[in-house]
């Protein structure tokens, strides 16, 4: 690929394979600098003569955007589902900011033409932001930390937020260009290997083992006919105590399936006939009693709030499979871990088909 940049009086345009690329517009109160890497990867640095606690630095796209992605935000502007996400890339006419912690990468914004694909991001805390303008895209880091015109909490959004960063003078940001469609690709393997850190664990494998089947057993419980994890621990001002409601969930943030199969891997390791009792006892219960009325296997169990959902069902087809397939290997006969697999299987397809109808 031939990636070049030319000057002019009122701008810097790049350009792929002798096209158009992409444009950034000079500004009175800066200078713009650009460095080429290896794999045509370009690294801007902004300069300010005052040092300063604002900035926007702003690429325009000189092709048509056919696919724009806001790494694990938007995905060509979310036009799928109901349920709570960023529609669009505008709330009322104001381009939306996502916070450098939002984003897969901090201020990452990617679009795609039919013969250009380009990426920008930050290596610090910008935000990114990106609008479409005469069908091309437009990209933006800015500084500080800013969340607007309003962000997404868990089930609802929030006003705007726009945080602080010490006054300086350079702010830095990188585009990626390439006459393919993965941009994105390239910017996330750069970015990756620029920020790489090798650390070296403290405790041994072994150890970290050890400790995790510990804690699995802490929150084992069995009260009456019921063997399961309780769903964690929580501080009661005086001491940790498991936490008494929500109590049981297959999957999910309970992982009842997946601490049992490990406590068939740690009988299998260390020979630790008390693992397999809780591992067995735990699936068991979950495949024979945590039933509903209608018989249908529980994803969570509570007697004041028992449920059946498709993540759960998931999570629990993978473990009860792989359940089935280490107590065969032990010797160990528990066809029922492989039918209630399937009928997870079952129950999370026809959830997932009554969920697409409604969209």
């Amino acid at each position: 690929m031939k990636l070049e940049m030319k000057e002019t009086a009122t701008e810097f345009l790049f350009f792929v394979n002798n096209e158009p690329a992409a444009r950034i517009k000079k500004q009175t109160d800066r200078f713009d600098s650009f460095v080429f890497h290896e794999g045509d990867v370009v690294e801007w640095t902004c300069k300010t003569a005052k040092e300063t606690d604002h900035m926007c630095m702003e690429l325009e796209d000189c092709f048509e955007a056919k696919h724009i992605v806001v790494p694990a935000v938007s995905y060509d502007q979310n036009p799928w589902g109901k349920d709570h996400e960023y529609k669009g890339l505008e709330k009322d006419g104001i381009p939306y900011s996502f916070a450098y912690h939002r984003t897969a990468v901090p201020g990452a914004t990617v679009s795609k033409g039919n013969r250009v694909s380009l990426a920008v991001c930050s290596s610090d805390t910008a935000s990114g932001s990106m609008f479409i303008q005469n069908k091309k895209a437009v990209h933006r880091l800015i500084w500080p930390e800013t969340e607007s015109p309003q962000y997404l909490m868990a089930d609802c959004f929030m006003p705007e937020y726009i945080g602080k960063i010490k006054p300086r003078c350079e702010f830095k940001g990188w585009i990626f260009f390439s006459d393919q469609c993965d941009a994105d690709e390239k910017m996330m393997l750069y970015i990756w290997k620029q920020n790489i850190k090798r650390l070296h664990p403290k405790q041994s494998a072994q150890t970290i083992w050890d400790w995790s089947v510990e804690y699995a057993k802490k929150l084992y419980t069995h009260d009456g006919e019921i063997h399961a994890f309780n769903i964690g621990f929580r501080w009661d001002g005086n001491e940790w105590v498991k936490r008494e409601e929500m109590k049981y969930e297959i999957g999910w943030c309970g992982q009842n399936a997946s601490l049992a199969v490990s406590l068939l891997y740690d009988y299998q390791m260390n020979g630790n006939k008390d693992s397999l009792k809780k591992g067995l006892a735990v699936l068991d219960w979950w495949t024979q009693k945590a039933r509903s009325k209608e018989g249908l296997l529980l994803t969570r169990y509570d007697p004041e709030d028992s449920l059946i959902d498709a993540c759960n069902l998931g999570t629990a087809g993978c473990q009860l499979i792989e359940a089935y397939e280490q107590c065969e290997r032990i010797g160990v006969r528990r066809t029922q871990y492989l039918t209630a697999a399937l009928e997870s299987a079952i129950l999370r397809w026809h959830i997932s088909d009554w969920m697409v109808e409604l969209q």
